[in-house]
């Protein structure tokens, strides 16, 4: 499906995690001025916006083995979940469970930027 070279796609996947990262620590005019100018080159590039859904869901698949792969501390506690207090997790489990709805957040809200920009510049 991808037809690019692994160089292009893992330069790809740089600036997804970046631009994730960004999103944390940017200001806001700034990050939204930066998406916008990519958003324009994806129009220009003729990227359908029906691929961002796929692209976001397989870009959270990779990171979340990395994320359960990192030390967790010996806590069997049962503690509501911080992000939304609907479920309970294992104390030990929260940090990693913030980090996994974190750069869901911020790849969500870095793809609807791209995608409106697509929509209206096109």
């Amino acid at each position: 499906l991808f037809k690019q070279s692994q160089s292009r796609l893992r330069y790809i996947a740089d600036k997804v995690l970046q631009s994730s990262y960004d999103m944390f620590h940017r200001e806001k005019n700034d990050m939204v001025d930066h998406l916008s100018a990519l958003g324009l080159r994806h129009v220009g590039y003729g990227v359908p916006i029906e691929l961002f859904g796929p692209f976001c869901d397989s870009c959270l698949q990779v990171i979340k083995p990395l994320i359960d792969e990192l030390p967790k501390p010996e806590s069997t506690t049962l503690v509501w979940c911080p992000a939304d207090r609907a479920h309970q997790l294992a104390e030990r489990d929260v940090p990693m469970h913030l980090m996994v709805e974190g750069f869901r957040w911020s790849l969500g809200l870095v793809s609807r930027v791209l995608m409106r920009t697509i929509v209206e510049g096109s």
